[in-house]
């Protein structure tokens, strides 16, 4: 059923315009289904392989995980969105599959585990705990997970790995999308954090999304070269957007 409406990177923002939710839910489930399966050879897998794979699927696309209810922006949609980069990233890049795979095991369970606001351990730890506890794949297990921890922006955790870049690409390619698309998903990570008071959401997502743009404007926000000519000149004007308008917002509660 999706195979023959996939487009580019960001497909999934114009068709969800088009379609009933219920639809596009399937739609996209159907899709994601389908992105797991390639990505275990379900032809050449054991039975319990096979079983164990069907588990986490559900268990990632359910109430728990990306599925649940609680979540704006670390959803279905999120998840399909980053798979997607991949796929162009590969595509335009010639990656191995080897790295591929490498990449997408880990964007699988990269926000597996999102409690909004923080606890003590982060949620990319968290998650590359739940990645690991998966036994989804005993023989290389530890670089999905070190790419999972390189995710966390904020804690700057010394992870490194040579794909680093290209996740961190994958994460943060929201940021280069239009206007449009990134404006929702401001308004849905507010949704994601809305037991926090208005004030205090507004002067902490103001440090982060300053942060992002000194690193923009360093060059650094998009340290792989594909994702840096794609995305850097619009996410310097989305991110300058965002923090003019928690300026504003600010202003205006302050009169």
């Amino acid at each position: 059923m999706s195979g023959g409406l996939q487009g580019p990177a960001g497909w999934h923002f114009s068709v969800k315009k088009f379609l009933p939710p219920p639809a596009y839910k399937a739609w996209i489930l159907d899709w994601l289904r389908r992105d797991w399966e390639a990505l275990w050879h379900y032809d050449r897998a054991t039975p319990d392989a096979i079983a164990n794979a069907d588990h986490w699927f559900a268990h990632l696309v359910g109430d728990t995980a990306y599925g649940a209810a609680t979540r704006h922006y670390h959803t279905l949609d999120h998840l399909v969105h980053g798979l997607s980069e991949i796929a162009v990233w590969a595509a335009n890049t010639h990656a191995s599959g080897d790295d591929i795979a490498t990449v997408k095991k880990a964007y699988w369970f990269h926000d597996a585990v999102h409690h909004a606001p923080r606890r003590a351990s982060s949620n990319q730890e968290e998650s590359a705990r739940l990645w690991l506890d998966s036994r989804l794949d005993p023989i290389d297990a530890e670089a999905p997970a070190r790419l999972i921890r390189a995710t966390d922006h904020l804690r700057m955790n010394g992870v490194t790995h040579p794909l680093q870049d290209v996740m961190l690409g994958v994460d943060l390619a929201i940021f280069g999308q239009s206007h449009e698309v990134y404006d929702q998903y401001t308004r849905c990570v507010r949704m994601e954090y809305r037991a926090i008071a208005e004030d205090v959401y507004r002067e902490n997502r103001k440090k982060v999304m300053l942060r992002f743009q000194r690193m923009a404007q360093a060059g650094t926000l998009y340290p792989n070269r594909y994702f840096s000519e794609l995305y850097l000149e619009t996410a310097m004007h989305n991110i300058a957007r965002e923090i003019a308008a928690l300026d504003r917002d600010g202003q205006e509660v302050a009169k």
